[in-house]
């Protein structure tokens, strides 16, 4: 008799929840590739696809590798040891994948960039330098520990350290999507 019970109860309590919020879902491109977001719940699809859209645009105009006007392309160009003020948003990610780098032991390096841009020419023109000088120069320039977040700002050991974020990228703006919705 108890399970009887037990049972009616469950059923009663269920019966009495409303139902499920349908999902909707809707997406683009974004960042060289493309986004998908699948939610429930009553907020209207134009604000929430407006939410999404401000903050891929603000991520957008932070961290393209392909847009002269980003951040990261200002950072990149900041050839100096001088701090150089930098965004909230573009802190907190590059300070994340900083501690990132710590906690592997450089396995996760932010200032890659300089041997990823090395690699990418060799793939479009085969006549690009890739030999042991030029992939040594790059290394030169690499190491997780030649750039820091000092208030507000970077600050390069090197003048010619540049970061690329790519690799976190993505999720952070995912992140900052959640926490907007």
């Amino acid at each position: 008799m108890n399970g009887r019970l037990a049972a009616f109860g469950l059923v009663w309590a269920l019966a009495g929840c409303s139902a499920p919020a349908a999902l909707q879902s809707f997406g683009g491109p974004t960042m060289g590739s493309s986004y998908s977001v699948v939610y429930a719940g009553g907020a209207p699809r134009e604000a929430v696809v407006a939410a999404v859209a401000d903050e891929l645009a603000a991520f957008d105009l932070a961290f393209s590798q392909w847009r002269a006007d980003s951040e990261i392309a200002r950072v990149n160009a900041h050839a100096s040891k001088a701090p150089l003020p930098v965004g909230e948003r573009f802190a907190a990610v590059l300070q994340l994948a900083l501690r990132i780098a710590e906690a592997t032991d450089g396995a996760f390096d932010p200032t890659v960039k300089p041997l990823r841009d090395l690699y990418r020419a060799a793939r479009s023109d085969p006549r690009a330098p890739f030999d042991d000088a030029a992939i040594a120069a790059a290394v030169a320039r690499i190491g997780h520990r030649r750039i820091a977040v000092r208030d507000g700002a970077v600050v390069k050991a090197r003048e010619d350290v540049q970061v690329d974020l790519d690799g976190i990228v993505a999720g952070a703006a995912c992140d900052a999507i959640a926490a907007r919705l």
